[in-house]
């Protein structure tokens, strides 16, 4: 394991050597059109509500809230570069999570939808940092050892949530339409029902903060 991340530190720094190496002007034309993006990512939903200590109140009943660490998974999106020193994106994410429901272990995946906007620094640079924000609606699935107090059909559930989100990142652009990129952004989920069992209850009160982190490289597609 050691070995790895000495070789992949290696190879990062080397490619962004040579793209330090490169002239300007063959990124000059990469700031305006659109490009798809594949990212590596680590997502927490924050231990706000999901701690495993904290109650869940519906119309008809009260369960737990079950223990969901980080978890990770991938984001595919669709970007453009529009304006002068802005960019946006559409995009769907997918992560992995274990965790606990009391003494039981559970398995669990998050999945959301997002739009988002992003503001950039240096927009004709081979480097660009920004920053951005988003909305984002989407699924946590738990399932392999859920089970709501009142109702043992729960084996498995599903809580819709809806997202906004926002933080900072930069890209790196390593070659005429390629760029790494990476990100930090602080989340706030609301949850606002749960489904399982048969039944769909409305949920009163449940909110997850946590952090999504990203690494991965854009391909541009087209140009303007």
């Amino acid at each position: 394991m050691i070995k790895s991340a000495k070789l992949s530190a290696l190879f990062i720094a080397l490619v962004v050597l040579f793209a330090c190496a490169q002239p300007a002007s063959a990124f000059m034309h990469q700031q305006e059109g659109a490009y798809l993006s594949l990212e590596l990512c680590n997502l927490s939903l924050g231990g706000d509500d999901f701690d495993g200590t904290t109650f869940y109140e519906g119309s008809d009943f009260i369960g737990y809230v079950p223990t969901i660490p980080a978890g990770k998974g991938v984001r595919l999106c669709l970007g453009g570069f529009v304006e002068k020193n802005a960019a946006f994106e559409i995009a769907f994410t997918k992560t992995a999570h274990d965790g606990k429901w009391g003494t039981s272990d559970l398995k669990s995946t998050l999945a959301n939808i997002a739009i988002e906007m992003q503001l950039i620094f240096k927009k004709r640079s081979k480097f660009q940092p920004y920053i951005a924000g988003g909305l984002a609606l989407g699924r946590l699935n738990v399932h392999e050892g859920f089970t709501e107090v009142s109702n043992p059909d729960f084996t498995d559930a599903a809580f819709n949530f809806g997202m906004i989100y926002g933080g900072a990142g930069a890209r790196l652009f390593v070659a005429r339409k390629i760029a790494l990129k990476g990100s930090l952004e602080r989340q706030s989920n609301r949850f606002y029902r749960l489904k399982g069992g048969g039944e769909s209850y409305k949920i009163e009160a449940m909110i997850g903060r946590g952090w999504h982190l990203r690494i991965g490289a854009i391909f541009m597609i087209s140009e303007n």
